[in-house]
Formats: C-alpha cells, structure tokens, sequence
C-alpha cells in the first residue's frame, strides 16, 4: 500500500510539474493576468474618493428562518442616482417585516432617504457605501418606516452582485421595473 500512495504522491509531482513548466513556455514574454493587474493599480495610486458605481444587490443574513436577515436592490439610473428596493425580516418566529422602495441621490458615497406624511410616516435613513457594502442607519427620531414590529433597516449589507437590477418582487409578490420607481 505504501508503495501504491509513493507512487501516486511521485506521479502527480510529475505531472504538476510538467503543467507547470507547459504554461511557462505558453507565456513566454507575456506577463500573467495578475501581474498586469498589479503594474495597473501601481501606476494609479491616487485612490478615488468616491466609489465608481453602486448598483447591484446587497444583503445580510441568510434566510427568515435563520434569524434577521434583509435585501437591498440598488438600480442605477444615471450617475448620482439610484433607486432602491429594501426588503427586511426580523426572522423566526415572529417573521415580521418590512419594506421600502424610493430614490437616491448619491454624493461622496452618501445618501438619506426622506419620507415624511402626516398620516402615518417619518422615516430617515442614511446609506453610506463602502467597498462593496452598504451600511443603513435609521436617523434617530425618525424611525416610523412602516416596517413590522421590531423591525430595523440598520445594518451593514454586502454586496452579493454588482450587476444592475432589472426589477424586484414586492411583499405582495408582484413584478416591478426598478427604472419606474418614482417617489416624491
């Protein structure tokens, strides 16, 4: 058995090795992907102050089930502004949630989301954008988002996907074109 598994570990050094020098050879005067991609962020070193684009889904958590958990849609539509579908859950065993669609304006990573009405709502939440992540906090005082009981946007969400969303299901399970999104 010993001298089945030395074989085997001797073979597959062979083999690796072989590959190895193959795609040297294959390369020759041809620097790697990586390395291209170093010497390219080397010679721009000023780093930019804000970041290029915004759109794409983020969450945290996993599932309802699993405890807290939401989902933020970011759609760009044009250079500054974002529309945005927010979906969270306080997860088991109440499962209680919420939900808010809107407009943005985004400036140095920066955005506030605004809704006020006399009837029922004063809900302000900042967005701050980060290296594929995007933090929510709830402007103190102004908490009345509509969301259920125990209920809170504030959190840090990662960024899942950098593609621009199309559309997003609400709570009650129908289809909308983020582009359509119109908020006052």
């Amino acid at each position: 058995m010993f001298r089945k598994t030395a074989f085997g570990l001797v073979l597959i050094t062979m083999v690796s090795f072989f590959l190895f020098n193959m795609s040297a050879c294959d390369r020759q005067n041809k620097p790697s992907k990586a390395i291209e991609k170093v010497e390219k962020s080397e010679k721009t070193s000023e780093a930019p102050t804000t970041i290029a684009s915004y759109e794409g889904i983020y969450q945290f958590g996993t599932t309802p089930e699993d405890g807290p958990s939401g989902k933020i849609l970011v759609h760009k539509k044009d250079n500054t502004t974002y529309t945005f579908h927010l979906f969270v859950s306080r997860g088991a065993p109440s499962y209680n949630m919420g939900e808010l669609v809107g407009t943005l304006v985004v400036k140095d990573n920066k955005a506030t989301y605004k809704e006020v009405s006399e009837e029922f709502m004063d809900c302000m939440v900042n967005f701050v954008f980060g290296n594929n992540e995007l933090t929510l906090s709830t402007v103190e005082g102004h908490a009345d988002c509509g969301f259920g009981h125990a209920v809170y946007a504030d959190n840090v969400y990662k960024r899942v996907n950098k593609n621009n969303p199309v559309h997003f299901l609400n709570m009650e399970g129908d289809s909308a074109l983020m582009k359509n999104i119109i908020t006052e």
